[in-house]
């Protein structure tokens, strides 16, 4: 009886052992996302303004084995976030999501997440904050147009 315990533990920590060098190993593939995604549809007073704030838009690094997984993970965080920081009280809708870009991050220093929404009024004014993040930037930091 004893040994089959012992066989029984021991085969246990074996399956443990593999789902934990798996694991592992699909962390290691996975790779950075850079995704860009807008918030349309919510209830938001531009207080000072007469015109309202129509949506958001805000830009992420997510790490994930697939692009699929990366738009689910994004939607999820965004949603999550949105409850508990903007609609606590449930006064402003829930957003209607889109993903405006998305392209594997291949740089060798990762951005810091910093939760940032960027506003909108109009179409003209979102096109404006999407342009900030889907153009590419210069190549070199130090050289500028004159």
């Amino acid at each position: 009886m004893a040994t089959a315990s012992r066989a029984m533990r021991n085969s246990i920590n074996i399956d443990h052992l593999q789902k934990v060098t798996y694991e592992t190993s699909v962390l290691s593939e996975n790779m950075y996302y850079k995704v860009v995604i807008s918030g349309a549809d919510i209830f938001f007073e531009n207080y000072g303004n007469p015109v309202p704030v129509i949506g958001f838009i805000t830009c992420r690094l997510i790490q994930a084995s697939s692009e699929d997984l990366a738009i689910a993970t994004i939607k999820r965080d965004i949603l999550v976030h949105w409850n508990q920081s903007f609609n606590a009280d449930r006064k402003m809708g829930m957003p209607r999501l889109v993903i405006e870009h998305i392209v594997p991050f291949k740089g060798l220093i990762k951005p810091k997440s910093k939760q940032d929404y960027y506003w909108f009024t109009s179409d003209e004014h979102k096109q404006q904050q999407l342009d900030k993040f889907i153009k590419p930037g210069s190549r070199w930091l130090w050289w500028k147009k004159a």
